[in-house]
C-alpha cells in the first residue's frame, strides 16, 4: 500500500481549506480529503456527481494534463466545444456547509486510471496508450452563497442541493506519489480541460 499527503492550493484567495491524502492499494487509488469552510458565509460543495438516477460522492472525473500528471475532478465540467450529442449541460449535486462546517469525502479510481467525464465516457474499444502518473491534482468546484444564482434541495435526496452560480470557484490539492501508477491516455477526441477552463 503507498500513501501520500499534502497541503492545499490556494487557487482563490480566502478560499475554504482542503487537506487530502492519497493512497495506492487493492487495484485503486483513494483519495481522503476534508474540507473545512474557513469562509464568513455559507458555500456550496459540487461534490455529488450525478449517475443515471442518483448521486454518488465517490465518483470523480480524470484525465491526463501531462508532465506526468493527471487531473481528478470532482465538479463541473465545461460542455465541449462543438459538442451537439448531450441531453442537457451534467451539473453535479452540492452539498451546502455553513460557516466554520467540515465534509469529509472519498474517491476512488481504479487502476489504471481512465480518463473520462459525463460527455466522454469511459470506453475500453478506444486506442490509447500507457502513461506514468507520479502526481496527481485532485480539484473540487464551489460556489458562494451570495454569488449564486439559485439553492434549493433536492425533494427525494436529503442533504443533496441543486445549485448554480458565477464564479464558479477551485479548491485544489496537488498529491505526489511515491511510486507512478498507469493512465491509459486516450487516442480519439477525448476533450481536455485545463485549470482556467474549469474557473473560468
Amino acid at each position: 500500500m503507498m500513501t501520500t499527503q499534502a497541503s492545499a492550493e490556494m487557487l482563490n484567495p480566502g478560499s475554504p481549506a482542503i487537506e487530502a491524502v492519497a493512497t495506492v492499494d487493492r487495484g485503486a487509488l483513494t483519495i481522503a480529503y476534508t474540507i473545512r469552510n474557513s469562509t464568513s458565509q455559507a458555500i456550496y460543495l459540487f461534490v455529488m456527481p450525478r449517475t443515471r438516477d442518483a448521486f454518488d460522492a465517490t465518483i470523480v472525473y480524470v484525465w491526463d494534463v501531462g508532465g506526468g500528471a493527471a487531473v481528478l475532478v470532482q465538479g463541473i465540467v465545461p460542455i465541449p466545444p462543438g459538442l451537439t450529442q448531450y441531453t442537457r449541460p451534467s451539473v453535479p449535486g452540492a452539498i451546502r456547509l455553513g460557516p466554520g462546517d467540515v465534509h469529509k469525502g472519498v474517491v476512488r479510481a481504479e487502476l489504471p486510471l481512465q480518463e473520462w467525464h459525463p460527455y466522454a465516457p469511459i470506453n475500453p474499444n478506444v486506442a490509447s496508450r500507457t502513461v506514468p502518473v507520479q502526481q496527481v491534482r485532485f480539484l473540487v468546484h464551489y460556489i458562494l452563497d451570495t454569488e449564486k444564482f439559485y439553492a434549493e434541495p433536492f425533494a427525494n435526496f436529503p442533504g443533496v442541493w441543486q445549485a448554480n452560480g458565477s464564479p464558479r470557484r477551485l479548491l485544489g490539492i496537488t498529491l505526489p506519489l511515491t511510486h507512478p501508477i498507469e493512465l491509459r491516455h486516450r487516442h480519439d477526441e477525448f476533450p481536455r480541460f485545463s485549470v482556467e477552463e474549469l474557473a473560468p
